[in-house]
């Protein structure tokens, strides 16, 4: 299909420690490469199971229409479809702030770095995900998004990550106020169980928190 981007999925798979995560195997095997990197695990049924194919000219337009303030690429993992995320931005106003949220495994395009109205929002998979720590933790690429417009974005489990959140951002040399961590939560219930202690360990650190606010506001409802 002309003017779409598409990733095909061969098959769906639980990960049996964490019953709400799942992991997609992308043909031919469970890896796929995108800008010259191996990497695994697509992302979350719940990421993608209600969303449309859509062109990018559909996108410019609609953007060029109703003007929004700023503008957020989300996934899934974006940086998979870097070179049409290039197009896109070179489609839209030069003034137009836009974010781009990434896990981090995956290095942004020069030309993408390159736009002054672009910036990254970081987010590293915790070993909450599931995921093995070789498949979602690059301190080179992660310590290369440190050296442009960014931020790093941390969700919260349990308490055991806040160990491991230091462990990452050691190495790196991370500015505290560029460090922003997030209470887990699909409702508003389980986010206030976690984000007394999430307050709090931000505060000590010269960090930010960063609830989900539409949690908070609409709970589980979706398209709002």
């Amino acid at each position: 299909m002309e003017g779409y981007t598409t990733l095909k999925v061969k098959s769906i798979k639980k990960i049996e420690k964490r019953k709400k995560v799942y992991n997609l195997s992308c043909e031919p095997h469970s890896y796929y490469h995108a800008n010259g990197i191996l990497n695994h695990n697509c992302d979350s049924k719940y990421s993608w199971k209600d969303g449309k194919y859509v062109t990018t000219q559909s996108i410019v337009d609609y953007i060029k229409k109703e003007k929004p303030n700023g503008l957020i690429i989300t996934g899934g993992e974006p940086l998979l479809q870097s070179v049409e995320i290039y197009k896109l931005i070179t489609e839209l106003p030069t003034d137009l702030p836009i974010e781009i949220e990434t896990n981090g495994t995956i290095p942004p395009l020069k030309e993408l770095m390159a736009q002054t109205n672009v910036s990254f929002n970081v987010s590293p998979k915790l070993s909450n995900s599931g995921n093995a720590i070789e498949k979602r933790i690059n301190i080179g690429i992660l310590n290369l998004f440190n050296s442009t417009r960014s931020i790093y974005k941390f969700v919260i489990s349990n308490k055991n990550d806040l160990k491991e959140i230091e462990a990452i951002i050691k190495p790196i040399a991370i500015k505290p106020g560029k460090i922003y961590l997030m209470p887990e939560g699909i409702t508003a219930a389980e986010q206030a169980k976690k984000q007394e202690y999430v307050i709090k360990f931000a505060l000590e650190r010269g960090w930010n928190f960063s609830p989900r606010l539409q949690v908070i506001v609409w709970d589980k409802k979706r398209g709002v």
